[in-house]
């Protein structure tokens, strides 16, 4: 959902102040400190190409999957007005 930083705020709160933001297509984790700072938690989920096996098991199936990771180095959001917002990783 793109939405502007004032509900980003809001819907930040109505989830337990943690959330999740895209930035070049990459989802972070945030958590609201006060009521305008959001902090970056250091974790953020990447695509991966990956194979998985058929139901029969005769041959695999190739496809990406967002992989958990971390940084110390997360992207700045001080300029940003806009954010694609999801409650957590599932509605992505």
């Amino acid at each position: 959902m793109r939405v502007q930083k004032k509900q980003l705020i809001e819907l930040v709160k109505k989830n337990n102040n943690v959330g999740i933001i895209e930035i070049n297509q990459i989802p972070y984790e945030v958590r609201l400190l006060d009521d305008s700072n959001f902090q970056f938690t250091g974790v953020f989920w990447d695509w991966e190409e990956t194979q998985i096996p058929s139901s029969h098991h005769d041959y695999l199936i190739e496809t990406d999957e967002l992989v958990l990771k971390h940084t110390e180095n997360p992207p700045s959001i001080e300029h940003m007005n806009e954010f694609d917002y999801y409650r957590n990783i599932k509605e992505i």
